[in-house]
């Protein structure tokens, strides 16, 4: 719609044929008359009002929810803001995804996670509350897993490549 306000209104392109064809190579898929109905107002000068910006994707708001701050651009970081703003259920849930997160790189889960369970389960987000009934199912290992610094992942890796060699042929 950009394309064809500047056509029109800058460029004095009105022919809707020529139009689509334009957008087609650009990968319109619609139709003449579309075309042809959203630039009659802007032919006959009347004021048509610009549409809103696309609202993002859910694919879009999960990732930038749950990035480090650090890594999204400016404007990934303004979007969200606007998003968040709109929406105090997704305001919360990133306060708190942000929470964890933080709980997690710098290790403070024996200062912080029960308060951060506690925290989701006064607020109204069911999908949250399902993610820390799982942590509580195995409570001390979350705790150790987001307070200490070390990993028993190489040893459970070296252990599973053990079980997993062929037994030795004994004559």
């Amino acid at each position: 719609m950009p394309y064809l306000r500047k056509r029109v209104l800058d460029d004095g392109c009105g022919n809707a044929a020529q139009l689509c064809r334009e957008l087609r190579e650009q990968g319109y898929r619609g139709s003449v008359r579309t075309i042809r109905r959203y630039i009659a107002p802007l032919r006959a000068g009347l004021h048509v009002p610009e549409l809103p910006p696309k609202p993002p994707s859910i694919r879009e708001v999960r990732r930038w929810i749950t990035s480090d701050p650090e890594h999204l651009t400016d404007t990934d970081k303004q979007r969200l803001g606007e998003v968040t703003t709109r929406s105090p259920r997704l305001e919360r849930l990133h306060r708190h995804v942000t929470a964890f997160a933080k709980m997690l790189i710098h290790r403070t889960g024996t200062h912080d996670l029960d308060r951060w369970l506690a925290t989701v389960d006064a607020d109204d987000l069911p999908h949250l509350h399902s993610f820390a009934n799982g942590l509580r199912r195995d409570h001390a290992a979350v705790l150790n897993g987001l307070s200490l610094s070390h990993s028993s992942g190489a040893v459970d890796r070296g252990q599973k490549l053990q079980d997993q060699a062929p037994e030795e042929n004994h004559v």
